[in-house]
């Protein structure tokens, strides 16, 4: 590509990126994916609501088991009444309740109670210099003349002897606000033996105990609430206003052993997966009709490591091996070398042996996984990039072989990413399910925005239930080819009929409980991020109906053309 191109391609890029990035749709709150991020939330930091419920409790509890203080109450209830002397100086009592002025006693009387005046009364009566207690006092009905005196302190003794100095000095405090007044007893103070406060620790431990536990929980939906990653194949045209070629489901295996080897292994099309070795196919089915003319080299990338790009690359090529295309996978991705250790290949002859020892023996290192299917492993060595060095090798790919898929380093590694993809004809991005950030994504756009090669679009990779449905179990799991796996219940009473490969997607059934089949179908939920297939689509399938329970299905019997392909 010369110079000018160069620069033209680049300016496209750079625009066609513009106008996608301010082309974001409005973000719509979903309350189910809400939920499953709150779960995930949950599953991941369940232990900050432990340790937050936990301190809240703890502490609260021996705080108040360590400060409590046992509180006394004395109280006295009497009526009040006047006190007024006729011409020959005899007293008379007039009742307050009979008077009109009883209304305004019983608003005074609490107030007389609270006066400086009468709290140094109380000090003197009581020959102390601070009152042990509070006083309180009410009218026990309105507009009454009789009134209740309630002392606490955390003294039973002091209550008690405050109550009794408020009988003994109230009618010469109130003589300068109401006159002459005398307390007739109702009901006599009693020195209180219990205190009326418990030191119920353990409720105040439970209930702050709940009180954290729900702020550990508004911590975790403040987290769901904010998390912005991919959970759904409609985000990237929404979110990224990018195309999604297919979604790959999450697979893992059975290991009845801790072998790391089992465990470090890659998911190939040869293991029992149907539904991915599927989704190879129709990625294999819409990249064939996306690629123009001369567009060979595929490079695959992420925008963080461990989205399974490596995967993506084997498998789609492998996929074309088999379609008779003669095509090769190039991982370049050095730091980690998976490809290798994935393959169990490590006494193979690397690019990097090849580069170290500066030769172009490119055939030597081309290694033969299947008919049609060859390897380049990257190796260990930690080698310098060069268009000298690069150009060679990719124009003895470019002149034998039909495809080839560039593993390239995730965007993090920013010169290397770019430099790679300079070299290839088109780019197509791998992005694990809610893994990484829409952000760090568009910084990835952005990045490979500077690269020559034509941005295709992303894998969705490692899809399972909670956002786009495969299944009530993903496959392989616990329920996935198990018991029932493809024995027994194999191709239930609907298998592929109905609600099969036709409108409503996968149905009900395959990854369940009973395997592949039992129940409604072929996927246990609503299916394959199909849901828009029509009619036509859905009788191609109906033949599979009336296949026996113990079949056994080949996915290799079913043909390209019966694949899925109207929503793309």
């Amino acid at each position: 590509m010369n110079e000018n191109n160069y620069k033209k391609h680049t300016s496209e890029t750079k625009e066609d990126f513009t106008e996608n990035r301010s082309q974001n749709s409005n973000v719509i709150f979903d309350v189910n994916v809400f939920a499953v991020d709150f779960s995930k939330g949950l599953s991941k930091f369940w232990y900050i609501v432990v340790i937050i419920a936990l301190f809240f409790g703890l502490f609260s509890g021996i705080f108040s088991y360590r400060n409590y203080v046992p509180m006394y109450q004395s109280s006295v209830s009497f009526s009040v009444t006047a006190v007024s002397h006729n011409s020959s100086g005899t007293a008379v009592f007039a009742s307050y309740y009979d008077n009109s002025s009883a209304s305004q006693l019983s608003k005074t009387f609490p107030y007389i109670i609270n006066t400086s005046m009468m709290r140094n009364a109380l000090k003197e009566s009581l020959k102390t210099d601070y009152i042990n207690g509070t006083v309180t006092a009410e009218a026990v009905t309105p507009d009454s003349n009789i009134f209740k005196v309630s002392v606490s302190s955390n003294s039973a003794q002091d209550a008690f002897d405050i109550v009794n100095a408020v009988i003994d000095v109230y009618p010469d405090v109130a003589v300068f606000v109401v006159g002459n007044v005398k307390l007739n007893i109702l009901i006599k103070p009693s020195l209180p033996e219990t205190p009326y406060t418990s030191n119920n620790f353990l409720r105040t431990s439970i209930i702050m105990t709940l009180v954290g536990t729900t702020l550990g929980l508004c911590i975790i939906a403040v987290y769901a609430f904010f998390r912005n990653t991919i959970r759904k194949k409609e985000d990237f045209q929404n979110v990224l206003n990018q195309k999604c070629f297919v979604e790959v489901p999450y697979v893992i295996f059975h290991r009845k052993t801790n072998d790391k080897k089992n465990k470090d292994r890659m998911v190939l099309l040869s293991d029992r997966h149907p539904t991915f070795k599927e989704s190879f196919r129709l990625l294999r089915k819409r990249l064939l009709r996306t690629l123009k003319e001369n567009e060979k080299i595929v490079g695959i990338s992420s925008p963080a490591t461990g989205e399974g790009k490596t995967t993506i690359a084997f498998n789609i090529a492998n996929t074309l091996a088999i379609a008779g295309k003669k095509t090769a996978v190039v991982d370049l991705d050095f730091k980690s070398d998976k490809l290798r250790k994935y393959l169990d290949a490590h006494d193979k002859k690397t690019i990097s042996d090849l580069f170290s020892e500066n030769s172009d023996d490119y055939e030597s290192i081309a290694s033969m996984q299947e008919n049609n299917l060859y390897v380049f492993f990257s190796g260990s060595k930690n080698i310098t990039f060069s268009e000298e060095t690069l150009i060679p090798f990719f124009n003895y790919l470019r002149n034998n072989f039909e495809y080839i898929f560039v593993n390239i380093p995730a965007s993090g590694e920013v010169s290397n990413s770019v430099f790679i993809s300079n070299l290839c004809d088109t780019l197509l991005f791998v992005v694990k399910q809610d893994s990484t950030s829409v952000d760090k994504i568009r910084v990835m756009l952005d990045h490979f925005s500077f690269s020559t090669a034509r941005i295709l679009g992303f894998v969705f990779n490692c899809v399972q239930d909670g956002f786009s449905g495969y299944g009530g179990y993903y496959y392989g799991g616990k329920y996935g080819y198990g018991k029932y796996g493809y024995g027994r219940h194999s191709y239930g009473k609907y298998g592929y009929g109905k609600y099969g490969y036709g409108k409503k997607g996968y149905g009900y059934g395959y990854g369940s409980k009973y395997g592949y089949g039992y129940g409604y179908g072929y996927g246990y939920g609503y299916g394959y991020g199909f849901d828009d297939e029509d009619d036509n689509e859905d009788k191609k399938h109906k033949k599979h109906h009336h296949r026996k329970k113990h079949d056994h299905i080949n996915i290799d019997e079913i043909s390209d053309a019966e694949i899925p392909d109207n929503n793309f």
